[in-house]
């Protein structure tokens, strides 16, 4: 309940699954929180490149303005705007309630990488042998793929 939060604010700290931290303050002004702190992830997830094991590691900062919901009023007319950082940073709660759960959750997806990849130049594996090419070079030759502008050219030389 966001009465609850004292007037000095709230702190805690929570291993909210074997790799992930959190820890965070909440302030109350009013009926407004504003919710400071960070994530912190550890895995070892496996390149999507190279299929080698790594340690990955990251620390999500966390600075979230929280507002009571209200049913917005629509009017006939609907604007379209673009988001920007304030925007991004802002969210509601109901009920006198906040959901830390789904707070954590959100950023969690937000700052997970779609492909995880030990080292940004990663050379991944030979399509034809296998070979991890980050460990050495393998001695196939480059596979050539026809290409789809041949059929042009067999078009001008008529």
């Amino acid at each position: 309940m966001i009465f609850d939060i004292p007037e000095e604010g709230l702190d805690f700290a929570e291993e909210v699954s074997p790799g992930v931290s959190f820890k965070a303050h909440m302030d109350k002004t009013f009926e407004n929180v504003n919710l400071t702190g960070q994530i912190d992830i550890e895995s070892d997830p496996v390149c999507h490149r190279c299929v080698e094991p790594f340690h990955w590691q990251i620390s999500i900062p966390l600075n979230i303005n929280l507002a009571p919901y209200q049913e917005p009023e629509f009017s006939s007319e609907e604007e379209e705007s673009e988001l920007d950082q304030d925007d991004l940073n802002f969210s509601f709660y109901r009920n006198e309630e906040i959901d830390l759960s789904s707070i954590v959750h959100e950023q969690i997806l937000l700052e997970t990488p779609i492909q995880y990849l030990c080292k940004e130049d990663c050379k991944g594996l030979c399509p034809q042998c296998g070979q991890n090419l980050n460990q050495s070079t393998c001695s196939c030759l480059p596979k050539q793929r026809p290409s789809p502008f041949s059929a042009l050219k067999k078009i001008v030389k008529s």
